[in-house]
């Protein structure tokens, strides 16, 4: 009897510990399947999951079974633990790309934006001053020269007798056609098949100013490498009869003597050619 009496008094007295172990197990989401081995074992457990408080507090002997059990820290932190996993990813989760091409941009933000649009900012060249805005487009862009008296002489010398000669290939051979500066007759040049031929124009004063004429095409160039020429007059136009297309330039000699001449222009070709000594 006396043994059933402790017995009983054993189960009562153990009865509320175990209820309560058995709910924090529970409320920790513990596998009910494993149990503490001995009744003092779950005690230590149970001891070291209870809150602590500071001065007159519970002892884990004295469990009331009626007081509910504060899992607040526990369910909080599985409270967190579900939302986490129940949120969705955003950075997992496939964003959905707009149809066509990404890279397309729309037609009016690349209008808006200056710049995108190339422009084409040339303009046409600007006549040379004293060109004239009437010659024909095949003709090259040079400046107009004067019409003076020496241009007036040059153009008439077209229509006149001419004195023909043809000019020799090599720069060697030039002092064999020599040529002076008359107003009253022009030369009519042969070229050789090459398109390049030589000739000698003989200066007769120092300090003279020499124009040499010539037809639109064909270049004629002084050799001076002694540097013995100035210019006094660029390459232009003839300003006394610009629908021939002749070319007008003056140099200011200051030395007389033979001065080589270089005429480059159509293979064979006859060419008229004047110099003129201006006054």
């Amino acid at each position: 009897m006396t043994d059933l009496n402790v017995y009983g008094k054993m189960m009562h007295y153990c009865a509320p510990r175990l209820f309560g172990i058995a709910l924090l197990n529970v409320s920790l989401g513990c596998d009910g399947s494993e149990t503490p081995s001995s009744i003092d074992d779950q005690a230590a457990v149970n001891d070291e999951t209870s809150p602590t408080v500071e001065g007159d507090s519970l002892s884990t002997t004295d469990v009331d079974p009626s007081a509910p059990l504060d899992s607040g820290p526990a369910d909080t932190e599985r409270a967190g633990v579900d939302d986490a996993t129940d949120a969705p990813d955003d950075a997992a989760m496939p964003r959905a790309e707009p149809a066509g091409d990404p890279a397309a941009e729309p037609e009016d933000e690349r209008s808006d934006s200056p710049g995108d649009t190339p422009v084409d900012e040339r303009t046409e060249p600007a006549p040379s001053e004293g060109q004239d805005p009437e010659q024909e487009p095949g003709m090259p862009m040079l400046p107009m020269g004067p019409a003076d008296p020496t241009a007036a002489v040059a153009c008439s010398l077209v229509d006149t007798f001419a004195v023909a000669v043809t000019s020799t290939i090599g720069l060697s051979e030039a002092g064999q056609v020599l040529l002076d500066p008359s107003a009253s007759n022009g030369y009519l040049i042969t070229l050789p098949a090459s398109g390049e031929g030589y000739v000698t124009l003989q200066v007769p004063d120092w300090m003279a100013v020499i124009a040499g004429f010539v037809d639109q095409g064909t270049s004629l160039e002084i050799l001076d490498p002694n540097f013995d020429t100035q210019e006094v007059l660029p390459v232009s136009w003839n300003g006394a009869c610009s629908d021939v297309g002749m070319t007008d330039q003056r140099l200011l000699y200051h030395a007389w003597g033979s001065f080589a001449v270089r005429l480059i222009g159509e293979p064979n070709a006859d060419v008229h050619v004047s110099f003129i000594k201006v006054q």
